[in-house]
């Protein structure tokens, strides 16, 4: 069966018809009703001209500092750009506590071999220009790990939450490396049933 445009033709006619007469029935309309109080994307202002500022002020403001992006949309981890300490080279590991019943019977359900399971993060940091442990500064807090000396500098945001009270830091001055061990807190992901 061929459909031609005479019967897409007498078709729409069709419905057309019926909506007519159902409308004239019922005294509604299956036409949608005007946009009467409908409001563009152009209509949309952002922040600054709902305060009463135009565009072009706040454009100029930012562009009259030579800066992309203004004082209150910088990140909290950011490092200062003018602080010339090196950033020393670090990697992240994943500890798990497993006992033999986890390996070989897979009793606990729910441990499996992923990072999201472990129990500690241990960062290891290479500072070969430190001599001891005295010069190196350590401040653990809930999602960022803060260290410097007077040669180095790391503001590290950390891919998990971790206790700030339960990290321990251990230097080993054969490699000159810091191996800052972290215990995972997962308490805000547990969900309480009442």
């Amino acid at each position: 069966m061929a459909i031609n445009f005479r019967d897409i033709q007498a078709l729409d006619d069709l419905i057309t018809d019926s909506n007519k007469k159902r409308d004239e029935k019922d005294g509604t309309s299956s036409q949608p009703p005007p946009a009467q109080n409908f409001t563009s994307p152009a209509q949309l202002g952002d922040a600054a001209l709902a305060a009463g500022k135009s565009a072009e002020e706040t454009k100029a403001k930012q562009a009259k500092k030579g800066e992309i992006w203004a004082e209150d949309e910088l990140d909290e981890y950011a490092e200062d750009p003018n602080d010339k300490r090196i950033r020393p080279e670090f990697e992240i590991l994943y500890k798990q506590f497993v006992g033999s019943s986890d390996v070989f019977l897979g009793v606990d359900y729910e441990k499996d071999p992923s990072t999201m399971k472990a129990e500690q993060m241990v960062v290891v940091l290479s500072m070969p220009e430190c001599k001891s442990a005295a010069e190196v500064s350590c401040d653990i807090q809930e999602s960022l790990l803060d260290i410097h000396t007077s040669v180095y500098k790391l503001r590290l945001p950390l891919p998990k939450r971790v206790y700030t009270n339960k990290g321990s830091c251990q230097w080993d001055k054969d490699k000159k490396t810091l191996r800052v061990t972290l215990h995972c807190n997962y308490e805000h992901m547990i969900t309480k049933v009442v």
